[in-house]
């Protein structure tokens, strides 16, 4: 069994509703209580004894061979851009 987890390090949800509000906090460039950058989560897989890799680039393709090969249970961790919280639609907008 492989886990792919995705992790942006951040609360991705409160940083893009701060950011479709468009308010103070937009206009600042400052998203309270969204940063959580923290466990490194194939380093806690090992110490369950799972296979785990921290993937910080691309491709994820070595990672997914690697967990492939191992009879354990696998966690894969791909770090993402905290700053990448998807599309910005305006409120409103209903297009």
């Amino acid at each position: 069994m492989t886990w792919l987890v995705i992790n942006n390090q951040s609360y991705a949800a409160v940083k893009s509703a701060l950011q479709r509000y468009g308010g103070a906090a937009a206009a600042r460039g400052e998203y309270p209580a969204s940063a959580i950058p923290g466990p490194d989560l194939a380093a806690i897989a090992r110490g369950f004894g799972a296979f785990g890799r921290r993937v910080e680039s691309w491709p994820i393709c070595p990672a997914l061979a690697a967990a492939r090969e191992t009879p354990r249970p696998a966690v894969i961790e791909v770090l993402t851009d905290p700053d990448d919280v998807g599309p910005r639609p305006t409120l409103g907008n209903d297009e």
